[in-house]
């Protein structure tokens, strides 16, 4: 009696393992294991800075938009660093740029704390000026 509740024991745990190895298999056949899609590669806007001005002074532009001009703007090579403790031309209108597209009405909190933070690391001479910036907010 102990030797045929061992057997059926035996076959039912066979039976088991069996039928798990198949529809494991079926499903990793079939593709139902779900794998995340690949992420999509960001794509760097090619704009200069007169089509970046135009897009932060229009009242209608989107957090898209601004989104945009934001990674335009960090693609651009950094921003003329200060010789003496002053800010050089084309410098300085890089900045009204940024404070500008601070201010736009379309701009969010974490929009703005992002565009702070990754120009203060691609700007490391300009690191105070944009943590005063983000702390006036």
């Amino acid at each position: 009696m102990i030797k045929l509740t061992l057997v059926a024991i035996w076959i039912i745990l066979c039976a088991i393992l069996f039928l798990s190895v198949n529809i494991y298999a079926i499903f990793h056949i079939l593709g139902f294991n779900r794998r995340t899609p690949p992420p999509k590669p960001i794509v760097v806007p090619n704009m200069s800075i007169d089509e970046m001005e135009r897009i932060v002074q229009r009242k209608e532009s989107s957090i898209g938009d601004l989104r945009n001009v934001l990674e335009a703007l960090i693609a651009r090579p950094a921003i003329e660093p200060k010789k003496d403790g002053k800010t050089g031309k084309t410098a300085k209108r890089a900045l009204d740029l940024v404070f500008t597209m601070a201010g736009h009405k379309s701009m969010t909190d974490a929009l703005r704390g992002d565009m702070y933070s990754r120009l203060s690391a691609a700007n490391p001479s300009y690191a105070k000026d944009f943590d005063r910036a983000q702390a006036r907010r």
